[in-house]
């Protein structure tokens, strides 16, 4: 696979570019490239995690108004458990269905 090029220019006369046209020319010729990748991709990966204070307030007041609304109280209590167990009767009715359906399947 080909790698994608790109050329990239810094005028010496805006002061941010000026700066980085020194920074990179203390980088030997062959990292100038790689250096590049590594800044562009981790600023990629920087902004999309990071939000601004004026994100987090908007994210805060939506979060408010939709919770204006809603009215919060306790759970419910848990129902008291019933007796498990089963009669002989319907024991011996259950028995008698598991048994049906076991001869009805290998038959």
């Amino acid at each position: 696979m080909k790698p994608y090029r790109v050329s990239v220019r810094f005028y010496p006369d805006r002061g941010q570019e000026k700066k980085s046209i020194d920074f990179l020319k203390q980088l030997p010729e062959k990292k100038i490239s790689r250096f590049i990748v590594d800044a562009v991709t981790e600023k990629i990966a920087g902004s999309a995690v990071s939000l601004s204070a004026s994100d987090l307030s908007a994210i805060r007041e939506i979060v408010r108004d939709e919770l204006r609304g809603v009215t919060f109280e306790a759970p419910p209590e848990k129902p008291t458990q019933g007796i498990t167990e089963l009669t002989e009767e319907k024991n011996a009715a259950n028995q008698e269905s598991v048994l049906a359906d076991m001869d009805a399947f290998f038959s």
